[in-house]
């Protein structure tokens, strides 16, 4: 249906409302070998966007097939300077700390994009969003829905 962004610098976002309270949000990204994955809690005031797929099942006929969800997907950071963004987002449900994925990603205020150069030795980024579709066998169908090309001046 449609991306949204929420900004949790600002607590009058109109958008807040689509999701869980925020004390109970968080991601977790990959550190190294050693460390593995760290998680961080949002809180209730930040330098994060959350970007929200809103979507619903139409018909899937072959449930046991076709999975039943969309999911989004942001490339294009550079992950060595900015491992928050772009991570999935997930709601603790419960006392048992059951996880929930909530369709979402945080991107950080300051997020950096992977840098390349072109033939000509321009200074580039792209950042692109991707929507992955059910496929049959639990696959996804991947679909590039967004595109942005920056060049350094």
């Amino acid at each position: 249906e449609e991306l949204v962004a929420i900004d949790l610098s600002d607590p009058k976002d109109p958008n807040r409302k689509l999701l869980p309270p925020i004390d109970k949000l968080y991601f977790s990204y990959f550190v190294d070998r050693e460390v593995g994955y760290k998680k961080v809690q949002l809180k209730e005031k930040s330098d994060y966007y959350i970007i929200v797929l809103k979507s619903k099942l139409i018909h899937n006929n072959k449930n046991t097939s076709y999975g039943n969800n969309m999911h989004f997907n942001i490339y294009g950071i550079d992950k060595t300077l900015d491992k928050h963004s772009g991570n999935s987002v997930f709601y603790e449900q419960d006392k048992n700390n059951t996880k929930v994925d909530i369709n979402a990603l945080v991107i950080s205020k300051n997020f950096k994009l992977k840098l390349s150069k072109n033939r000509n030795g321009k200074t580039y980024g792209q950042i692109m969003g991707f929507l992955d579709t059910p496929g049959g066998g639990g696959s996804f169908k991947r679909q590039q829905i967004i595109s942005s090309l920056l060049y350094e001046e």
